[in-house]
């Protein structure tokens, strides 16, 4: 089993902020819903909630995605073993190779929330959330995406994961930020795939016969969902067996979280 921490995509996506929390206007990108093709999004503000975690040195190691003016939402595994001091929080980005081609922003974390039940050797509860020091400025680069519905399961629905991870498992890293759709998995399909127990905490998502899916590098990072004109976050990039092949990567189901979420969120 191996987390994708540390470099998506094999085969290659204005309202209110108050008291730190997002209440309307989510969710919404300039991104064609028509064409979320498997390369490079159509322009650099197309997911303006992704989010770049960097080591110091800027050296890129997981993903995230923005769910407030203030909070992010990664994989615990992309923040235990680390110093919070040693990761900058990095909005606004779109291509690593280039310095100027967003207008991006890094901050440092004033907290992080890891949760309290996460297991680092089977990466049960893989979810973590980070408070930067100072409240964002909302733009076309910057913006936060909704969180899913309580009690939606996602089976068979199309879902898009964005991230600067390797392109094939062992390989580079993408400087651009990638994107590709794969489908959610029946949840009795997946754990038959698996010699890892595969929890009602985990959502399962790759294409069927392989070739698309997350992988290292893009840990912490979003797979998202498109419902009424707004992108949701409906998991997070956990863990895997290699990138792209017969088995699906597997997400932190976010919607099993909404009240731990929301309940770091207010301290």
């Amino acid at each position: 089993m191996n987390s994708y921490c540390c470099s998506v995509l094999v085969s290659l996506l204005l309202g209110s902020w108050t008291h730190g929390y997002v209440l309307k206007g989510c969710g919404i990108t300039t991104a064609p819903l028509k064409r979320i093709e498997p390369s490079r999004p159509s322009n650099s503000s197309s997911w303006p909630w992704m989010v770049a975690l960097l080591k110091d040195g800027g050296i890129h190691y997981c993903g995230a995605v923005l769910i407030s003016k203030q909070h992010v939402l990664t994989a615990a595994h992309c923040i235990a073993p680390f110093k919070l001091e040693s990761i900058r929080v990095r909005f606004g980005e779109y291509d690593l190779g280039k310095d100027q081609e967003s207008r991006h922003m890094d901050y440092r974390i004033a907290q992080s929330f890891i949760h309290e039940a996460y297991d680092r050797a089977t990466y049960e509860n893989d979810i973590a959330i980070l408070k930067v020091q100072k409240s964002l400025i909302s733009n076309s680069y910057i913006w936060p995406i909704c969180m899913p519905p309580k009690d939606m399961s996602f089976e068979n629905k199309t879902v898009v994961v964005t991230g600067w991870g390797t392109i094939y498992y062992g390989g580079p890293p993408s400087d651009v930020l990638l994107q590709v759709d794969v489908p959610v998995w029946n949840q009795n399909q997946c754990v038959q795939k698996f010699s890892q127990p595969i929890l009602e905490t985990h959502l399962c998502a790759g294409a069927y016969g392989g070739g698309k899916d997350s992988c290292q590098g893009d840990s912490g990072g979003p797979l998202m969902y498109f419902e009424d004109d707004k992108w949701m976050t409906v998991g997070i990039v956990s863990w895997g067996i290699n990138c792209g092949q017969d088995t699906p990567g597997i997400y932190t189901r976010v919607n099993k979280y909404l009240d731990w979420i929301s309940q770091k969120m207010s301290l």
